[in-house]
């Protein structure tokens, strides 16, 4: 015969005495073993059997570890539960280990002894923690690809944004120029010094307007040009009442010796 699971299984109904409880399942009396039992003590009531294996389980959760009975002999649980021959009919369907050196329940730490009962009070405790965390993970896995989401956009605006080509600098119908960015035009004032861009800057214009021929089709590179032959053609300003000092001259003008001159200097 298998070995039974009548001791494994959570669920059942619970005995409790003198403060401490067995798990016993509620479907025990029908059990094929408790059946098999019946049959092989000679009686006719399977309720007889449930109250001896009763009597079995009490003694090995309440004096024995992890359900091993060293040097505990058939005869002796025989006595304990209260009659003859029921250990072996236990052992015949699986559900008492009979060995040399004494006897065990398979399977006994499962749901017999202070560590089993403990899981087995916790049990009810462990499924509602988990129904309540799985309540609290569906709000969150719920928030959780909103905010990826959400995450993700803004990644994908700013790649846009970056991988965006610079506005292309144009001439309007009006002579205005159009997408010259702030850092070019201070790059220009840097580089060409001498010049006022804006009028640089107007008088490119006037002349695409006036010569529609010679539209260009990179405007950045013809500024560039243009800005660059007219910082070439640039001459700074003298005063017009700015002399130039003429050496000779002024030895000339003042070679005297008491008055009386002495001759002239004549510049070779």
């Amino acid at each position: 015969m298998q070995p039974i699971e009548a001791q494994q299984k959570l669920g059942g109904m619970e005995v409790t005495m003198a403060g401490n409880w067995l798990k016993l399942e509620a479907s025990t009396p029908d059990k094929p073993e408790v059946l098999a039992i019946t049959v092989a003590m000679g009686w006719d009531d399977p309720d007889l059997v449930v109250g001896k294996l009763f009597r079995a389980w009490r003694w090995f959760d309440e004096h024995t570890i992890e359900g091993n009975a060293p040097r505990v002999t058939v005869a002796l649980l025989d006595r304990i539960i209260g009659v003859s021959g029921f250990a072996s009919a236990m052992a015949e369907v699986g559900w008492l280990v009979i060995a040399d050196d004494g006897l065990s329940l398979p399977n006994f730490d499962r749901h017999n002894g202070k560590t089993a009962k403990d899981r087995a009070l916790t049990a009810k405790r462990v499924a509602t923690h988990k129904a309540n965390a799985k309540s609290n993970a569906d709000n969150v896995t719920d928030a959780l690809p909103r905010e990826e989401k959400n995450r993700e956009d803004i990644q994908k605006k700013e790649a846009k944004a970056s991988s965006a080509p610079a506005r292309k600098i144009e001439l309007d119908a009006d002579g205005k120029w159009t997408g010259i960015p702030i850092a070019q035009r201070s790059t220009w004032e840097t580089a060409y010094p001498a010049l006022s861009l804006d009028a640089e800057l107007a008088k490119a214009a006037a002349w695409i307007l006036a010569n529609p021929k010679n539209k260009k089709s990179n405007y950045a590179r013809f500024l560039t040009n243009w800005l660059s032959r007219a910082q070439d053609s640039a001459r700074p300003a003298t005063p017009s009442n700015q002399q130039r000092f003429d050496p000779v001259a002024f030895v000339n003008r003042n070679r005297t010796d008491h008055g009386r001159n002495h001759g002239t200097i004549i510049d070779v």
